[in-house]
């Protein structure tokens, strides 16, 4: 699970363009209190702003989670933990 400090519209636009990028090969579900958006949705992210979110990423190929890891590592407030095997 990756934990992401939801404060700006920026950030919450960056990580639309990293799930966007990969929503070919993986899933990104966005955990927002007891709400759950896709991670390619604008407006569903954008609604999160303000709030600390949890990603959720599902996919079985390894070398795209971790690209999607690296790049999303690199947005400040994001803190990720052990790859969810769901």
């Amino acid at each position: 699970m990756i934990s992401v400090n939801l404060d700006s519209f920026e950030k919450a636009t960056r990580i639309v363009a990293i799930c966007s990028k990969y929503s070919k090969d993986i899933q990104v579900d966005v955990h927002c209190g007891h709400y759950i958006v896709d991670g390619a949705s604008i407006l569903g992210v954008l609604s999160c702003v303000g709030n600390w979110v949890t990603l959720q990423v599902i996919t079985p190929n390894t070398s795209k989670y971790n690209g999607f890891i690296q790049e999303i590592s690199e947005i400040d407030g994001v803190t990720v933990g052990e790859k969810n095997e769901d």
